[in-house]
């Protein structure tokens, strides 16, 4: 989803999508924002959910979450380079959806732990979600 974005926007893999919408004048910011909204809405339609996603949520479920710390107890899941820079920035642990389309992004220093299916947070959460220490910009 996000490549297909990035050629609509004619922009690099290297350029954050929002902060180049958002450098944009008036009204292309606008037609930009409709063009991504209409990627978007495409891909709900035609995604398949990821395995172990079931399980990861019937987990949540049951679980209280309180967020007394701000980001300090949020994870932020993702398969993309976006998704680690979002959470990243937000101050939030970061946790890689692995496959072969974002190789090597596991190595990243935006990501804090790599994982194959959702429900391997499960574990991780129960015994205490550790990631790999790095240092904030």
């Amino acid at each position: 989803m996000f490549k297909q974005m990035r050629e609509a926007l004619g922009i690099p893999r290297s350029t954050d999508i929002l902060d180049h919408i958002h450098s944009l004048p008036q009204p292309a910011q606008d037609e930009a924002q409709t063009a991504i909204r209409a990627i978007e809405r495409a891909a709900m339609i035609e995604q398949e959910a990821q395995p172990g996603l079931v399980e990861l949520m019937t987990h949540l479920e049951t679980e209280a979450w309180g967020l007394e710390d701000g980001a300090q107890s949020v994870i932020m899941v993702g398969d993309s380079m976006d998704d680690m820079v979002a959470g990243y920035r937000a101050g939030a642990a970061t946790v890689l959806l692995s496959s072969k389309d974002n190789e090597g992004l596991e190595r990243h220093e935006y990501t804090g732990v790599a994982i194959e299916r959702l429900d391997d947070l499960v574990g991780m959460l129960e015994e205490g979600f550790e990631e790999k220490e790095k240092e904030k910009l």
